[in-house]
């Protein structure tokens, strides 16, 4: 993807949305897409997620998925 096919894509979501990216190993990968995901945001005190940023929409222990907000994803490949 290229640097004005990105912007592109970014320009259809709320300039305020958050963005993220599946979690990097290390290397480069090309940018394949963008989309939105509900996502939970995890603190230091939510036992059911942890920390960090959650997408996963299943039950976790006795606590099902309730999305705080909806991001955008930077999907690579």
């Amino acid at each position: 993807m290229t640097i004005a096919e990105l912007i592109s894509s970014l320009g259809r979501f709320p300039p305020d949305a958050r963005v993220v990216i599946p979690h990097l190993h290390a290397g480069f990968n090309d940018v394949i897409g963008v989309r939105e995901v509900p996502i939970h945001v995890g603190k230091p005190s939510d036992k059911a997620f942890g920390r960090g940023i959650h997408t996963d929409q299943r039950s976790i222990g006795d606590d099902a998925f309730v999305p705080d907000e909806v991001a955008v994803v930077i999907d690579w490949g």
